[in-house]
């Protein structure tokens, strides 16, 4: 079975110990989840990751799907500070181009762009679950289109990567709820904040798309939960396939939700 592995990670910079400092201690559950996460990709073998994640920059573009397709992705965090860790690995242009030519197939749109250096969103879940150059890497971003399309986008994918002959994991890169950032009292968190991140928890284990497409996508968007749309993708590329699903674990200290989410299949 060629994808032999799927998980939901966060992406925040803090989750980088050269970043967070005081703050990388405070997300020990996180960490700790993560860890297990990068253990289970070494252990299964994994040859292509892919990586499904949001990008600020990519919302020039927000109505197209768009795969990233360097030969080489690059990562650095001085934007944040840090001048010294970089990451690097080769990209799998070969199964792209298949993915590629399946969704023109299928009259997707969709536009690809060829520069090596992710941005964060990307940058830190690889650097914090892939060994540089220990495997490749498909980087595909989503479009800002409605739940269905994006879960029918994850289908096609499925398609694809099931196809193939290489041993894959499929990650979704996002954060949950965002409250910290806006004049928000305790009781707002606890009204809206906790109950959407525990509500989208709930929808994971249920095993099917239809509790994850019925949620409020703008209302997600003005949450800030990015792991919303990425997620539903995710689901349209497990479709079919067996699964179960583990929440490794949740924390939100500082006002955004943290989850780590495997699916093992």
């Amino acid at each position: 079975m060629p994808i032999v592995y799927s998980a939901i990670v966060p992406h925040s910079p803090l989750l980088l110990p050269t970043i967070g400092k005081d703050a990388y201690s405070t997300l020990q559950k996180t960490t700790d989840a993560l860890a297990t996460v990068r253990k289970a990709i070494e252990e299964k073998q994994v040859e292509t990751l892919i990586l499904l994640t949001t990008s600020d920059e990519h919302k020039k573009h927000s109505s197209l799907f768009r795969i990233l397709l360097p030969t080489e992705y690059t990562a650095e965090f001085t934007e944040f500070g840090d001048l010294m860790t970089t990451w690097s690995c080769p990209s799998d242009t070969v199964l792209a181009a298949e993915a590629k030519n399946d969704l023109a197939r299928a009259e997707i749109k969709t536009t690809f762009k060829s520069d090596s250096l992710l941005d964060y969103p990307a940058g830190v879940p690889l650097f914090t679950l892939v060994k540089e150059g220990s495997l490749k890497i498909i980087v595909i971003q989503p479009a800002e289109v409605d739940l269905q399309s994006l879960f029918a986008f994850g289908q096609i994918l499925h398609s694809t990567f099931q196809s193939s002959q290489k041993r894959i994991a499929c990650i979704a890169s996002g954060d949950l709820a965002h409250c910290g950032k806006k004049k928000s009292t305790h009781e707002h968190y606890a009204k809206t904040c906790l109950p959407f991140d525990y509500m989208f928890l709930d929808a994971l284990q249920k095993k099917r798309p239809e509790p994850l497409l019925s949620f409020d996508y703008k209302g997600s968007e003005k949450l800030g939960a990015c792991a919303l749309p990425v997620t539903v993708v995710l689901h349209g590329m497990l479709d079919q396939i067996d699964w179960t699903v583990s929440v490794l674990s949740y924390e939100a200290p500082f006002g955004v939700g943290y989850a780590v989410v495997e699916f093992l299949v």
